[in-house]
């Protein structure tokens, strides 16, 4: 299934059977946010990384609190000179 973002929508083009389908879902702003950081991150943003370790670690993106997901992130962000992910990384090794 191809998607295609616009906005703060996913608009599917076609189905798994490659029949056109013209569906979309409207993505709260915690989501959105979540998306945008992670392209930024994607992209080689180390201050993204450290947003999503922060957001990741607060249960910011519309879910619970990701420890896993915040210390990935956190690792990635402080590996390349971020003290924000440094400081993440040592609350969550901290309560480990």
């Amino acid at each position: 299934m191809m998607q295609i973002r616009k906005d703060n929508k996913i608009i599917n083009i076609t189905d798994i059977a490659g029949n056109a389908v013209n569906a979309e879902a409207v993505l709260s702003p915690e989501k959105e946010q979540q998306f945008l950081l992670i392209d930024r991150a994607a992209k080689g943003s180390i201050e993204a990384a450290a947003d999503l370790a922060e957001g990741y670690m607060k249960g910011s993106f519309g879910a619970p609190p990701d420890r896993a997901k915040a210390r990935k992130w956190a690792k990635y962000a402080a590996k390349h000179g971020s003290e924000k992910a440094q400081r993440i990384l040592s609350d969550i090794e901290g309560t480990i």
